[in-house]
């Protein structure tokens, strides 16, 4: 459904899908060196949801231009088969130079993982000449629609806030400058569809700043640095002084082996145990003959 009049637009959809044999990373009761054990799963899959989207352009004065966006989604993804049964399986896991057999329920339907929950948010914009700013806020709900072997997430809210100032040369050059402001109320996140959800939050409050620059632009400053005598001189190294009868350094290279382990956040079978191999650090310093 889509709703346009005037400086308001209005859209609403609501939709579904079916896949046959979905592919998805299902989780086990199981564990291996601490770190949950998941496995890659091919299920046939159903998805539904709904979306809602606002857009107005509030006004247009001499003081800047106004808008208005606010936003709403939800979806749900569940197996085909109904929940509740379980299946009892028998992997592979590498560790070392020896594989390991390990026994882990899998469930065979309910609710898929790591989908996302119902969010509503909204954000106000400026535009005026150079200059631009917003403010927005998007509330995600919280998640206990969860699969098997799956821990819910709570509700939070992020508050961002951006201002940027912008300049056209009449050669079509670019520069921005321009500040962001994220999380502003410093609450803890958690998005449900990270893995490590359970292990790191999202970043707290923070605030970070960038120039973008066009390199024509700096070619420019550069050329009209040297122009006008401003260019930096180079900053020469500190001489060496040695003595002719000591001989020049030569490289020396050390090898170390390290062992490359499989990420927790990865499939634990025997295809990922397999591709597995072990790795080389070479590290080269000077040393005097």
């Amino acid at each position: 459904l889509h709703l346009h009049h005037g400086p308001v637009e209005v859209q609403l959809s609501a939709w579904q899908a079916r896949y046959d044999d979905f592919v998805y990373l299902a989780g086990t009761d199981a564990q291996v060196d601490g770190a949950p054990l998941r496995v890659w799963r091919q299920d046939d899959a159903r998805f539904h949801g709904l979306e809602a989207k606002l857009d107005w352009d509030i006004a247009g004065t001499d003081a800047g231009v106004w808008s208005l966006n606010v936003f709403g989604d939800i979806v749900r993804g569940r197996l085909a088969a109904g929940a509740g049964s379980t299946a009892l399986h028998v992997f592979e896991v590498q560790h070392g130079d020896h594989v390991d057999a390990v026994t882990a329920r899998v469930a065979n339907g309910g609710n898929l993982p790591r989908i996302v929950p119902a969010r509503v948010g909204a954000t106000l914009r400026w535009e005026r000449e150079r200059w631009r700013a917003s403010l927005g806020a998007v509330r995600y709900a919280k998640q206990d629609d969860v699969a098997a072997y799956e821990t819910a997430t709570p509700g939070y809210t992020l508050v961002d806030a951006h201002v940027a100032w912008h300049i056209d040369t009449k050669s079509g050059r670019e520069l921005e400058l321009f500040v962001d402001a994220n999380n502003l109320s410093d609450q803890e996140a958690r998005p449900h569809t990270s893995f490590l959800k359970d292990v790191v939050p999202l970043p707290g409050r923070n605030v970070r700043g960038k120039i973008e620059m066009d390199p024509r632009m700096l070619q420019v400053l550069i050329a009209s640095s040297l122009a006008s005598g401003m260019a930096l001189r180079p900053v020469s190294a500190p001489a060496c002084h040695t003595s002719s009868a000591l001989a020049p350094r030569q490289p020396v290279t050390t090898t170390r082996p390290f062992s490359a382990s499989a990420s927790p956040i990865a499939s634990r079978d025997s295809a990922t145990a397999a591709s597995i191999k072990p790795q080389v650090l070479t590290t080269t310093r000077s040393a005097s003959a």
